[in-house]
């Protein structure tokens, strides 16, 4: 035992060698790369500097031959030439940018100087003002910028050539330590191999010893591996019995399935009978309710040439007009029903197109005008705009701003208010009406938008409802790829949503 940590503590100081001697080979390869680059660097500053100075050269040839010899041709290695100086000089200013940025600015001002000189001689010249051009290029002014150019690129020049020497030398210094180390850490990791196999040696006769004593622990555990095989097979053998059942009790569940689609099927085609029953029964309703309504007018008219006395003529009068309500109440309930079908009718189709929801809306409220006066309810508008459009079905989607503000106004108190807002939310536009009414309970809030619903409740001052309304627009705003839902609180008012694509 003692001689295996022996072994085991040289094998990792051997490691432990080994990776530092990695480390520093790394870190001298890593400053060669680093004095190269540098190299590199300065080379593209010194060449940068050459080639810029030889566009400028070539622009000064251009100007210099148009003026004389007022020649276009002498134009284009001008236009060349302030090219190139572009070019070169975003290049070169990219490789000072850090060390040399307060020589970058300099730089640029002296160049952009010249060249503006450069430029304004060749305006005068084509403005056959080549006095004031020649006056220009005699005082100088040109040769100092330039002068000044080459002073800033001898003093970078002259500066990296100095950091360059200083560091060829540190790195030599550092790469001869380097391979003093290095040798040095050879030998040590050679020295810690020769001891480690010597060790080695001995640890492997002893465990010749220990490979016998397994071998015959091994026969033991293969005894007590095959009794339990024998265990795991009994247990297996229960286990595809079990799933054999299981097997049986799908094949059972499989069936009432199908059983249950059956039914489903049976279901869909009664509820389809049952609404084209709806149908028939509400066109042959409408026939007689239509006649006893003509027949009420008639009688009105009749009691106008007949003369009874007053306490009889006031009672047939509100006869008549009960009757005219129940007519209309009835004709209400038959329109109802045939829009119901209409809409889920697999053949119906939803012609929209790009609509003003803000007109839509108003002439809703105008609509309701006297049903807001006579329970004194004012309408408060907070809209963004004057103008949101939206592909709509115009008829249907008032339909549904009627519905929601006639049950807003149902459902007020006298003297309240009813707030109204449409606005456009990402890709989306929402309409909301908020009343300070009587509210909706939780229960009534789940079976709200039900077919013929039980959550049916009079208004205020008596109004009936019928209970197909909420079906219906919910039925209009899914047409529209919409979404409708309510937050309400009893005795404190509603607030009714309709959301759809804009």
């Amino acid at each position: 035992m003692k001689n295996t940590n022996l072994v085991l503590l040289l094998l990792y100081t051997a490691l432990i060698a080994s990776v530092m001697n990695g480390i520093l080979f790394f870190y001298s390869q890593q400053r060669q790369i680093e004095n190269t680059n540098d190299l590199m660097t300065t080379s593209e500053i010194v060449l940068g500097f050459t080639k810029l100075l030889s566009a400028v050269k070539d622009t000064e040839t251009g100007q210099r031959g148009y003026i004389i010899t007022q020649k276009a041709e002498y134009l284009q290695p001008f236009e060349q030439g302030l090219q190139d100086i572009k070019k070169l000089q975003s290049v070169l200013n990219s490789v000072i940018e850090k060390k040399y940025s307060e020589k970058k600015d300099i730089l640029r001002d002296y160049l952009d100087k010249r060249i503006r000189e450069i430029q304004q001689t060749l305006d005068y010249t084509k403005n056959n003002k080549r006095y004031e051009a020649l006056k220009i290029i005699e005082s100088g002014r040109g040769n100092d910028y330039m002068n000044k150019i080459r002073e800033i690129f001898s003093q970078i020049e002259a500066q990296e050539s100095g950091e360059q020497y200083i560091k060829k030398n540190w790195l030599r210094e550092v790469l001869a330590f380097f391979a003093v180390v290095n040798i040095t850490f050879v030998v040590f990791v050679v020295m810690v191999l020769i001891v480690s196999i010597f060790f080695l040696k001995k640890i492997n006769n002893k465990n010749q010893s220990l490979v016998e004593t397994l071998n015959n622990q091994n026969q033991i555990l293969e005894k007590k591996v095959k009794e339990r095989t024998l265990a795991l097979e009994e247990i297996n053998n229960e286990l595809i019995t079990a799933d054999e059942e299981l097997r049986q009790q799908n094949e059972e569940i499989s069936q009432n399935n199908d059983y249950m689609v059956q039914n489903q099927i049976k279901l869909e085609q009664l509820n389809q009978a049952k609404d084209d029953i709806l149908g028939i029964v509400a066109h042959d309703l409408r026939n007689p309710i239509n006649a006893v309504f003509g027949l009420s007018n008639l009688i009105n008219m009749t009691l106008e040439e007949v003369t009874l006395p007053p306490k009889k003529q006031q009672d047939v009068q509100e006869y008549i007009t009960l009757i005219a309500k129940s007519c209309e109440k009835g004709n209400e309930i038959i329109q109802n029903i045939l829009e119901v079908g209409e809409l889920e009718s697999p053949y119906f189709v939803l012609d929209t197109q790009p609509e003003n929801l803000i007109k839509i809306l108003e002439n809703t409220i105008k609509l309701q005008e006297i049903y807001l006066q006579s329970k004194h309810i004012t309408i408060d508008k907070k809209f963004e705009h004057t103008e949101i459009f939206a592909h709509v079905n115009k008829e249907k989607f008032a339909r549904v701003m009627d519905n929601l503000l006639s049950n807003a106004i149902k459902f007020s108190f006298e003297n309240s208010t009813i707030y109204l807002n449409i606005y456009q939310k990402n890709q989306n536009i929402i309409f909301s009406i908020q009343d300070e009414g009587i509210g909706i309970s939780e229960d009534m809030q789940k079976i709200l938008f039900d077919k013929f619903s039980k959550a049916r409740r009079r208004g205020t001052k008596g109004e009936k409802s019928i209970g197909l309304g909420m079906s219906i627009i919910q039925k209009i705003v899914h047409l529209h790829h919409g979404n409708i839902w309510v937050n309400s609180v009893e005795n404190k008012g509603s607030t009714f949503f309709v959301e759809i694509p804009a």
